[in-house]
């Protein structure tokens, strides 16, 4: 849906299912993950889905009915991070240029990786540990704190690290910078972040 801030009006763009991370892209558009079905997909594929009704444009190395896409992430170079399914286990974090040109960034041990906006650190949670690494560096990844998931800011220079009921924010070598109770979220244009 896009809704007119000034008059509160809500227009459909797109029918879905769509999964629940939405990314506004700089020329408009809007960068989301169509799946089969939220509750169970047996697939899912990164699309750009233009707000003006021009039919959406599935991202190169996904497709809408065979591949499961996890999440996708606009990279500060215009390209998108994906991280997908990889057919015989695991998960793939590929670069997909605005060409279609793709480039392996990593092998992730999980699906709910994380990845910075200049595509060169990843995040993820494995047993309520938030971990850190470096895409192309093979030293072992840096345990950040307790949490379920990661979140990069905007500058890509810090990492939330959050938790069920508490969040912390680390810089990139592992080091605490703040503690916050419940929730939080980023905000653009690196003004920091907002309990």
């Amino acid at each position: 849906w896009r809704v007119d801030a000034a008059t509160g009006v809500a227009t459909a763009v797109a029918d879905g299912p769509f999964g629940p991370e939405v990314t506004v892209l700089a020329d408009g558009d809007v960068l989301a993950i169509r799946t089969s079905s939220v509750e169970a997909p047996t697939w899912a594929a990164a699309e750009r889905i233009d707000l003006d009704g021009r039919p959406a444009v599935p991202v190169a190395g996904t497709k809408d009915d065979s591949g499961l896409v996890y999440r996708a992430t606009l990279l500060v170079d215009g390209s998108v991070a994906l991280v997908r399914h990889r057919v015989g286990g695991g998960v793939d974090v590929v670069r997909v240029a605005p060409d279609g040109l793709e480039m392996p960034l990593a092998d992730s041990p999980h699906p709910g990786v994380t990845i910075s906006p200049a595509g060169d650190r990843l995040a993820w949670a494995i047993d309520g540990t938030v971990w850190l690494g470096s895409v192309g560096d093979e030293s072992a990844p840096l345990a950040v704190g307790r949490g379920t998931s990661g979140s990069f800011s905007p500058d890509g220079s810090l990492l939330m690290v959050i938790g069920s009921d508490a969040v912390s924010v680390v810089d990139l070598a592992g080091a605490r910078r703040s503690d916050l109770a419940g929730s939080a979220c980023w905000l653009g244009g690196g003004r920091g972040c907002r309990p």
